[in-house]
């Protein structure tokens, strides 16, 4: 039987779960989505194979409870972010805000937050759970959307998306991405205003 290195069994259990999400969060944001197998997260959390299996069934589960924690660092970005304007921001101020949130992280190294939103190998219930995550987070430039006019507001946040995921593309390590964050939030700002008035004429 391992040696017990927390107070309880309890205890221990968690802190060694919370080790192996750990080890794969550095996987996922230095070398990328491939490198976080279940032998490697082992390896970097000082633990055999077998002990992963105890906390999770595939690498696809723990992927999926590395990005959950991630999203909750976007999503409380955002909230602060927002809440810090609160007294100055409308509704294109909370898309720019949005875009400007997401580079940064991109910039700080979390690139691969977006990178697995758009993989497609993953298994079907960890897409989904993926999905319901990111929809929480962007449930604030939605209703933005929304309260502009945009009719489709479906379409308009993914032209968001896919602004952000082509500038994160864009960026490469240790690169000063001022610049490239700036001119995303500005051609997707000019690009809601411009969706906003089409909506209004037809």
């Amino acid at each position: 039987m391992p040696r017990i290195t927390a107070p309880t069994v309890t205890e221990h259990r968690d802190q060694r779960r919370a080790d192996l999400v750990a080890a794969g969060q550095e996987l996922l944001v230095t070398e990328g989505p491939d490198a976080v197998t279940m032998t490697a997260v082992a390896a970097r959390a000082g633990l055999s194979r077998t002990a992963v299996y105890e906390y999770f069934t595939s690498a696809d589960e723990l992927l999926a409870v590395v990005l959950s924690d991630q999203m909750v660092l976007w999503r409380e970005a955002l909230r602060q972010r927002l809440h810090a304007a609160s007294f100055e921001t409308g509704d294109l101020d909370t898309v720019r805000i949005y875009v400007e949130v997401a580079m940064g992280l991109v910039a700080d190294g979390h690139h691969s937050l977006l990178v697995l939103l758009t993989m497609h190998t993953l298994a079907k219930d960890v897409r989904h759970r993926l999905s319901a995550a990111h929809a929480a987070v962007a449930a604030p430039v939605g209703e933005a959307l929304a309260q502009i006019g945009i009719r489709d507001v479906d379409q308009a946040t993914n032209y968001v998306h896919a602004a952000i995921e082509a500038a994160a593309r864009r960026l490469t390590p240790g690169q000063d991405a001022r610049a490239e964050i700036a001119a995303v939030a500005a051609f997707t700002v000019a690009g809601v205003r411009a969706l906003a008035a089409t909506s209004s004429q037809s």
